[in-house]
């Protein structure tokens, strides 16, 4: 199976009245531009979702215009030079073939062929259960026989929900009602996934060897059909930088290669957008730190030209990142904390209290994974529950067993409760009910750490009660009144008026509570003094974590990775800006100076430290299990590699 280390991917969606489709494609040159930038890895469209085919096919609808096999030439043309490449299907779109045949496209519950907006591709897309199904299973063998590939690319996949004749019967014969939205959707989901073990099950046969992703079916339900993971992201469109960062840290988790995708361009469609340098180079190396390969989408235009000046961008991007590879191969980021996703990647983009926990921790600058029931949580130091992960008896055992190793939790919200609304006996305190009063306030009692006032956390509290032996840190604060409507005026002004005898924050021995969904009030305001005393009970639950900044800008980011006997740690300095009502872009590198880190070694001395590329030593000391390093000054990035004697590698940062 070929190993991805430098990837290019091409759409290619051509309108079939589209003129001179290939008119002025050359491969030969093509494929040189690739090895010019140092590409090992291509994906290129067999058939788009217009539902034209690109090659000399006798199952699909080629390109009417198309009078080559531009497919086949790309194909001959890469293996002649060594690049290994991917057949891109749309699975889910196929408009033309649609057309063609009307009862392959699915029906909407509302009962209509075509979705509002009708100039979107997505106006029509395909049923899985028709004759479509075997149709694509068909085209893909036939492509899979005629030329030399490497792996196949499926693309919008996602859960349709159809209820056409072919759908229906079976989902009645599997108890389900198409009357019921969700049994609709639950039942076009397990279609995509059924779909998609056939068709790797079929070309297995033809290779064994070959790279299969399927696109928007779920990581997690795609871990028989998939053998490696594709992270498309284009941050002014999938969710912004904080999303960029939060996917990479779950799908490392599962076990199977990754690889990162942007894009040249804005958005897909998008043939007049450049990205500029700064953006690309941060979210690629971003991307590989964190074990991801890196892969720039592109288009290529209907008649075949080349786009010299995208060429020149892809090759300064891929030369910049190339020499890190020495000190990046081999190596893993090192984790201390799991951020307690249970249900996976739908949960990262769209709720807040994901995404809340993930941008503190990673101002905190603590080393993470975003971890789901699909992946081990035993290596962990610290599990970090954050406002409403509630126990089924899978993660009440796993929990269990992390404290029984004498291992801490930070929960918060009703994270914790069972079934029967009571928390486990570790959490320092019993739950009684959601407060009965709105807003919230806290007041911490810890001298010093902020302002001496009662605080906004922006969201839902709870209310609890500790448990003898437990250490209240901060108190909930109820308003005189609280808020709404009354029937004849708003009451909308609602300021702190009491102290409770609630608890805000409890301390236990292993578990740290707080008592509001503190998580989500982050991601919406994130006020300074949520992170204070967050960040005070992340440190009496991981007294020593493996990184430590010291005199940073708030906007600097470290991470840790290593392999045998090196560490390496890395330091982004980079502000995302929303520039456009669409856009977020990085538009500069920023400067950092008069910078320490301390490393946390374990009894471990170091033998060399040094800043990679320049290999100078840096200055450096021991004290208290720390490795202090003084950080040049630098713009942008900087990577501080340490090594070690030669010592067996334990494959987890020391205690």
């Amino acid at each position: 199976m070929h190993q991805i280390k430098y990837a290019l991917f091409y759409d290619f969606h051509t309108s079939p009245n589209h003129p001179g489709v290939g008119s002025k494609f050359d491969a030969e040159a093509l494929t040189e531009r690739f090895l010019q930038c140092g590409v090992d890895y291509v994906t290129f469209h067999a058939r788009c979702n217009m539902g034209m085919a690109y090659y000399n096919t006798k199952l699909g609808i080629k390109h009417p215009s198309l009078e080559k096999d531009l497919f086949g030439e790309l194909a001959f043309a890469c293996q002649r030079k060594n690049i290994a490449l991917g057949a891109y299907f749309n699975g889910g779109l196929s408009r033309m073939e649609a057309l063609l045949h009307p009862d392959w496209a699915r029906i909407s519950p509302e009962g209509k062929i075509y979705q509002e907006p009708l100039d979107s591709p997505f106006s029509m897309t395909m049923c899985y259960n028709s004759p479509y199904r075997e149709h694509l299973k068909a085209m893909t063998l036939e492509l899979a026989e005629l030329y030399p590939l490497k792996g196949f690319f499926f693309d919008c996949m996602g859960p349709f929900p159809c209820v056409c004749p072919h759908c229906v019967p079976l989902m009645q014969k599997e108890g389900l009602e198409p009357g019921k939205l969700q049994d609709v959707i639950s039942f076009a989901a397990a279609s995509a996934s059924k779909l998609a073990d056939e068709l790797a099950c079929g070309l297995r046969k033809v290779n064994p060897d070959y790279l299969f992703y399927f696109n928007d079916i779920e990581f997690e339900n795609q871990k028989k059909a998939g053998n490696y993971l594709e992270f498309e992201c284009l941050p002014s469109k999938s969710g912004g930088y904080l999303y960029m960062q939060a996917v990479p840290r779950y799908m490392r988790t599962l076990g199977k290669p990754c690889v990162h995708m942007t894009g040249r361009f804005h958005s897909w469609s998008d043939f007049g957008g450049l990205r500029n340098l700064e953006s690309l180079k941060y979210e690629l190396l971003f991307a590989m730190v964190n074990g991801l390969r890196p892969n720039i989408g592109d288009h290529l235009l209907p008649e075949g030209s080349i786009n010299e000046a995208v060429f020149s961008r892809i090759e300064e991007v891929y030369s910049y990142l190339r020499q890190y590879d020495r000190f990046l191969e081999g190596s893993q980021p090192q984790t201390e904390v799991a951020l307690i996703n249970p249900n996976g990647k739908p949960r990262l983009g769209n709720t807040a209290e994901m995404l809340g926990a993930m941008r503190m921790l990673s101002e905190l600058s603590l080393q993470f994974d975003i971890v789901s029931k699909e992946a081990s949580w035993d290596k962990y130091k610290l599990l970090l529950l954050p406002d409403n992960i509630e126990f089924d008896q899978e993660i009440a055992q796993r929990v269990a067993k992390h404290l029984t190793e004498g291992k801490c939790i930070i929960a918060s919200g009703t994270s914790g409760l069972d079934e029967k609304r009571i928390f486990p006996e570790a959490w320092p305190v019993r739950f009684m009910s959601a407060a009965k009063f709105d807003p919230a306030y806290f007041q911490s009692q810890i001298p010093g750490l902020i302002e001496d006032m009662p605080f906004s956390f922006y969201e839902k509290a709870y209310e609890v009660k500790a448990k003898p032996g437990a250490e209240v840190y901060a108190q909930l604060l109820r308003p005189a009144i609280n808020f709404g409507w009354n029937g004849i005026i708003p009451e909308y002004y609602n300021p702190p008026y009491e102290k409770t005898n609630l608890p805000f924050l409890a301390i236990s021995r292993q578990v740290a509570y707080f008592s509001g969904r503190v998580f989500a009030g982050y991601h919406k305001k994130a006020p300074y003094q949520l992170s204070r005393i967050v960040e005070y009970a992340l440190k009496r639950m991981l007294p020593k974590p493996s990184l430590k900044i010291l005199q940073a800008p708030s906007y600097l980011q470290g991470l840790v990775s290593s392999r045998a006997n090196q560490t390496q740690v890395h330091l982004f300095a980079c502000i995302p800006e929303k520039r456009g009502s669409e856009s977020e872009s990085i538009e500069a590198e920023l400067p950092v100076s008069g910078l320490q880190v301390a490393l946390h070694t374990g009894g471990r001395r170091p033998e060399t430290v040094f800043l990679a590329l320049g290999k100078e030593p840096l200055h450096s000391w021991l004290e208290d299990e720390y490795l202090y390093i003084k950080v040049p000054d630098f713009s942008g990035f900087a990577m501080i590699v340490v090594d070690f004697p030669d010592l067996p590698c334990q494959g987890s940062i020391a205690t």
